[in-house]
């Protein structure tokens, strides 16, 4: 959705009342704080700090998101349950007094659904292990300085968490 040109997360019914139970005082990314990398990776279809795919199997939208407040960053997986209720699954997060560039920067992060059936090279770039994954899968890279992108991991949901496949190849 966009709103006055700039685009804006329609949020699914629901999602709010997730938000809030778990992390209380965390809150979507405004305008003002669009900067750097997520500055240079929003579109009209498309916010760099949230993404959206059946992570679990289950059917339903799960939703990935960066929530910020006051002095910190949260990257939380929203599992959704029938009902449009939501329940966090996987969590982790930081201090925001870093510059945008640091790779500790929530504004470094950028995420995207690889659907399922596509196969993605899990070994480190350029070393050729392939591996398909039977659900969506969120790809997050993260920011070392303004040119680099320091690392990149797939997490893909188990059964019963999520597991974290390092893409940056050390």
């Amino acid at each position: 959705m966009t709103v006055d040109g700039h685009p804006r997360l329609a949020m699914p019914p629901g999602l709010g009342q997730a938000i809030e139970a778990t992390c209380s005082g965390f809150r979507v990314p405004q305008d003002s704080e669009i900067v750097g990398r997520w500055a240079r990776n929003i579109s009209e279809s498309s916010l760099p700090y949230v993404t959206w795919g059946d992570y679990d199997g289950n059917g339903l939208v799960d939703v990935g998101i960066v929530l910020l407040k006051e002095g910190e960053w949260k990257f939380i997986i929203f599992n959704q349950a029938p009902a449009s209720r939501y329940k966090a699954a996987y969590m982790r997060g930081g201090q925001r007094d870093v510059p945008v560039t640091a790779s500790r920067a929530p504004e470094g992060i950028t995420l995207r659904t690889i659907p399922k059936g596509k196969q993605i090279e899990v070994s480190g770039r350029g070393q050729g292990k392939m591996k398909t994954f039977d659900k969506d899968v969120i790809e997050l890279t993260q920011l070392d300085s303004e040119e680099d992108i320091g690392g990149g991991e797939i997490l893909h949901w188990t059964g019963s968490e999520y597991e974290s496949i390092d893409l940056s190849g050390d």
